[in-house]
């Protein structure tokens, strides 16, 4: 069966636990301060034996929710990928803000799915969607796992913030990722 990419209304983000994100990772990146002490770079580590992150329980999902739902509620968008009547992933798109931004809030993909293009069929809608909205900025903030950069980078987007956790671990974000959608549109993506 195709999976099929649709809306998803805010009363159904409760949904979200059908997605299982657990993940094996192996590779992060890491922000290390340049020679100079004038700047951050990012640093691919690998991670052997891979580090195991579990699916989220009640609370993870209750969480996300709760950051999420708002988001919705002042305009954003929820789209879902259902394979039948199941939701293997989910993208959340912020409201656009008056400076023509707005946050990616959240791409996740069942464990189960993958690798088989629906994250790039996610993006795409949600930028597509972001053009419609007029969006001119399409932000992320992004935990440093390898599978995570590394799609945010094949998609265009490009890092524009780091944090070195090096220091003070419980900083809520490693990276933000910006993908300037003029520039976007007139590449086609």
């Amino acid at each position: 069966m195709a999976v099929r990419i649709l809306p998803v209304s805010p009363k159904d983000i409760e949904r979200i636990k059908e997605v299982d994100c657990s993940q094996k990772v192996k590779a992060v990146y890491r922000a290390q301060s340049t020679s100079n002490g004038l700047g951050l770079v990012l640093k691919r580590l690998a991670q052997n034996p891979p580090i195991e992150i579990p699916a989220w329980g009640k609370l993870g999902i209750r969480y996300r929710i709760e950051r999420w739902r708002p988001q919705l509620e002042k305009g954003g968008l929820m789209m879902g990928a259902f394979d039948g009547e199941r939701l293997v992933g989910f993208a959340v798109l912020g409201p656009t803000y008056k400076d023509g931004s707005a946050e990616m809030a959240a791409l996740f993909i069942h464990a189960d799915y993958r690798g088989s293009g629906i994250g790039a069929s996610l993006m795409s809608e949600i930028e597509s969607v972001s053009e419609a909205r007029g969006v001119k900025v399409l932000y992320v903030h992004s935990k440093p796992t390898g599978a995570s950069v590394e799609f945010l980078i094949r998609h265009g987007f490009q890092v524009i913030g780091l944090l070195d956790k090096t220091k003070v671990v419980h900083l809520p974000w490693d990276i933000v990722f910006l993908k300037d959608m003029g520039k976007a549109s007139k590449k086609g993506r």
